[in-house]
């Protein structure tokens, strides 16, 4: 049975594959709830899905089009094949007319960020870079790095596999700040600390006193979770 609003035109049935584990996706989908409210009454298929999770479209699903994160070949392929506008919210997958991707500047975005810390006086810098399993190719990384070290400022970059294992929910960290010099203390805001492994603690001490010239000197990190999984 076809649903009609109340001005008689037809309800279009959307199918939303976003992850919904982080705050991206969570404010992906909040964006496209704002705009089906203000522009036209959608009704939405949407199911949970972690980061790590494969994003499918259900065997059983018929609508009218599908906004989606295009991760892999088998979502692009079945896509293709139910025949409907499709509309690409992902940084992976190539941009195409038949499924156009929207999504911000990657290069604005590190261009604003690198601008934001130099303007508040900022000097030492750290990149924490995605993980390598979801396959992105980062440009962001690479923008805010050429950005800090032309303005002669030390920019370590952490690899984030260290934090991860199949199996598992994977650790991940959202940001980092210097909260004290004496001595050096670091708070890294995390998804979840009790992922936390203490091989990967060293790692990390290790490379801030290499990339900021701590070796011999006492330094303190702390780890405090920030929400989501």
């Amino acid at each position: 049975m076809v649903q009609r609003r109340k001005d008689g035109q037809q309800r279009r049935q959307i199918c939303l594959l976003v992850q919904t584990s982080n705050d991206w996706g969570r404010q992906v989908l909040k964006g496209v709830a704002t705009y089906a409210n203000e522009q036209g009454h959608w009704d939405f298929h949407i199911e949970s899905r972690g980061i790590y999770e494969r994003l499918r479209l259900p065997n059983d699903w018929q609508g009218d089009g599908v906004i989606a994160r295009m991760t892999h070949k088998g979502l692009a392929a079945a896509l293709r094949r139910a025949n409907v506008p499709v509309v690409n919210v992902s940084w992976l997958g190539q941009h195409s007319q038949t499924a156009p991707k929207v999504v911000s500047d990657e290069v604005a975005t590190s261009r604003l960020a690198a601008e934001h810390f130099l303007d508040k006086g900022f000097e030492s810098f750290g990149y924490v870079g995605p993980v390598h399993e979801l396959g992105y190719d980062d440009t962001l990384g690479q923008e805010f790095t050429r950005i800090i070290t032309e303005r002669g400022l030390p920019c370590a970059k952490f690899k984030s596999e260290h934090g991860t294992s199949k199996g598992r929910r994977a650790l991940r960290i959202q940001y980092v700040t210097q909260a004290e010099v004496n001595p050096p203390t670091f708070v890294f805001f995390v998804s979840d600390a009790s992922l936390l492994h203490f091989s990967y603690q060293r790692y990390l001490e290790n490379t801030i006193r290499k990339a900021f010239g701590f070796e011999g000197t006492a330094i303190r990190l702390t780890f405090r979770s920030r929400g989501g999984h």
